[in-house]
């Protein structure tokens, strides 16, 4: 959660402070956050609580126009082997 979640937020507020009203802020996500992937274990929930955090980041933020979102790319090679 620390890495995921938390670090997240901690940026968005660092950001916050040198951004210029229209920016974007970028982060990763992974389908483990909606289904259960073997041997993923707690970052499912780590990606779940990102999400959730992107939402009301980007609530807030949007106020000065700050566009805030998450890019979920999809399963990679070792899931696809399975």
């Amino acid at each position: 959660m620390d890495i995921s979640a938390y670090s997240f937020v901690s940026l968005c507020h660092g950001a916050r402070e040198i951004m210029n009203e229209q920016g974007s802020i970028i982060t990763f996500t992974f389908q483990a956050s909606e289904k259960v992937f073997p041997g993923y274990n707690v970052m499912g929930t780590a990606k779940a609580a990102l999400e959730h955090e992107v939402r009301q980041i980007a609530y807030t933020l949007g106020e000065s126009k700050i566009r805030v979102n998450a890019v979920s790319a999809g399963p990679g090679e070792p899931f696809l082997l399975e």
